[in-house]
């Protein structure tokens, strides 16, 4: 999820409650929150923790499937 800035990060939640209600979707319950100053000019993800992050959530979601 990207958003505004810092303090943004509960932006998503109205997104993600009509996903669920709208919609039916399944949601899962995490999510890694980044701002702009994490991607360089070609969008790619710079900081290694937030890529780290990344990894952990698709092993997690993996192993819900």
């Amino acid at each position: 999820v990207t958003a505004g800035g810092q303090r943004s990060y509960m932006a998503p939640l109205g997104f993600i409650n009509s996903l669920m209600i709208d919609f039916r979707c399944i949601i899962v319950p995490r999510f890694v929150y980044v701002t702009g100053e994490h991607f360089n000019e070609e969008n790619d993800i710079i900081n290694q923790d937030i890529l780290d992050r990344i990894t952990q959530l698709t092993i997690a979601i993996k192993s819900l499937i």
